[in-house]
């Protein structure tokens, strides 16, 4: 096993798990500490996306009930790449100084409660904008990590925390608020209320002594978040905070768009490196006054992905479906079928409609990892490939060409089917089914020209490039 056990990238892992066992399967070797809360295995290398599933899910079918976290070295040092608790989807790839801690606090937990741990910590870690900071919908990752760190709020946040030292900075509520200023009042029943100049209500504090416990329905079916906003809302309050050592969940009582209970920031101040707190100002007295600085930082935020909405809306309308319907006729003409029909023209515009769902499902699942785009068996027929190759000049399209529309049928017919040589499951769902959902048949039977689908998939990927504005 030195080839294992001297792996590049491999963190000491014997000194938080001890002693590893040698394990080999069909799909390759590994590092094996088979410990009460889970699994663990190191995988050789920096495999494929596609070996690393088949090695978790090999080592997996032995023990179904057991957990199991396979780790991997990254391109990018000192990351590590991860499959698991549960499932081989996704793969993720997260600092080693922050998957560690996680793997070793829960080793010896039950199984359950440690496959519940890991799940929900590992997907929390991935969601981060930066480590300690992770939003969701109230703002977006795009305005947090680009917009707000270079925009003319980034010096005003810094004067609201430049008075906090290291211990209030990085530690639990408490501190944290009195170090900004803020008079803390208990309440009569529960949590507290945070006071700010001229004694004006500005948030109320519910503290808990577990952040699993965020978004958990009690004992009467009530969620915490639910509480904390009607327990703001009766005392003037328009901020709800929901505290577990050093995290944090602010809640607006009523944000410009979707429900106050399913849209928050959320900040762990022990996790935040000290050039990113900053992030902190937010919380800060100036910030969570009313029309104070979240608030508009949250309007602009919300300006913002409207813009992106729209710029999407005018393409599709525009330039995408369009140009399939155009080539979607033609090839219609081409087989004798008059399009004066008018049930010719709803196919049309069925399957036009289908191809846009299924290309942005293509484009989203790959960027979220759940598809291999960095092997070499499935990366030709990627969208995200296939997008770079319509992103060329129209008069250079040879209009009797169909060389593009091959790799979506073959990336549709991959995702149908599942391709275990690419690491492509199949999907379980009727968008890509031959038969059976709007459109699903005559793009069974279609060709559609270049000039056609060129510009249309170019048109919806530019826009699925550009930073998400709902995160």
């Amino acid at each position: 096993m030195a080839d294992i056990i001297g792996s590049p990238g491999r963190p000491d892992l014997t000194a938080r798990f001890g002693e590893s066992r040698d394990w080999r399967g069909h799909s390759g070797a590994a590092a094996l500490w088979p410990l009460p809360g889970y699994d663990l295995l190191w995988g050789d290398g920096n495999p494929a996306a596609a070996a690393l599933r088949r090695l978790w899910t090999e080592r997996k079918q032995g023990r179904p009930a057991q957990p199991l976290i396979l780790l991997a070295a990254a391109a990018t040092a000192p990351n590590l790449r991860i499959v698991g608790p549960r499932e081989a989807q996704p793969l993720r790839e997260l600092p080693a100084d922050r998957v560690l801690p996680l793997l070793q606090s829960c080793q010896g937990d039950h199984p359950l409660e440690a496959s519940a741990f890991l799940g929900r910590e590992l997907a929390r870690l991935e969601e981060c904008v930066v480590p300690g900071l992770r939003v969701k919908d109230l703002l977006t990752p795009h305005f947090m990590r680009e917009r707000l760190r270079w925009s003319e709020y980034r010096q005003p946040l810094r004067a609201a925390v430049a008075g906090l030292d290291n211990a209030a900075a990085a530690g639990p509520w408490r501190g944290l608020f009195q170090g900004l200023g803020y008079r803390i009042e208990e309440l009569p029943q529960r949590g507290y209320l945070l006071r700010g100049p001229a004694d004006n209500p500005l948030a109320v504090v519910h503290p808990f002594n577990n952040a699993a416990l965020f978004s958990q329905l009690n004992e009467n079916g009530e969620l915490p978040e639910g509480l904390a906003l009607a327990a703001g809302r009766r005392q003037g309050a328009p901020w709800a905070i929901l505290a577990a050592g050093s995290r944090l969940r602010l809640f607006q009582d009523r944000p410009p768009t979707g429900a106050a209970t399913g849209s928050y920031l959320e900040l762990d101040t022990a996790e935040l490196a000290p050039p990113d707190r900053f992030y902190l100002g937010l919380l800060a007295l100036d910030s969570l006054q009313r029309d104070g600085l979240l608030e508009r930082c949250i309007a602009q935020s919300q300006d913002f992905g409207e813009e992106l909405r729209r710029g999407l809306e005018e393409r599709l309308i525009a330039v995408a479906l369009p140009n399939l319907a155009r080539g979607l006729g033609e090839w219609l003409e081409s087989q004798g079928v008059a399009l004066n029909d008018r049930q010719q023209l709803r196919r049309i515009e069925e399957a036009a409609l289908t191809l846009v769902f299924r290309f942005v499902f293509l484009l989203h699942t790959e960027a979220r990892g759940y598809l291999p785009v960095d092997t070499a068996a499935y990366r030709p027929y990627s969208a995200r490939q296939l997008a770079a190759s319509c992103r060329v000049p129209r008069a250079s399209l040879n209009r009797e060409a169909t060389r593009r529309w091959d790799s979506p049928r073959t990336l549709v017919g991959m995702v149908r089917n599942g391709d275990a040589t690419a690491g492509v499951p199949a999907y379980n769902g009727s968008l890509f089914a031959p038969a059976g959902f709007p459109g699903s048949e005559l793009l069974e039977q279609a060709a559609i020209a270049d000039p056609y689908l060129a510009p249309a998939l170019a048109a919806i990927a530019y826009e699925s490039d550009q930073p998400d504005a709902s995160g």
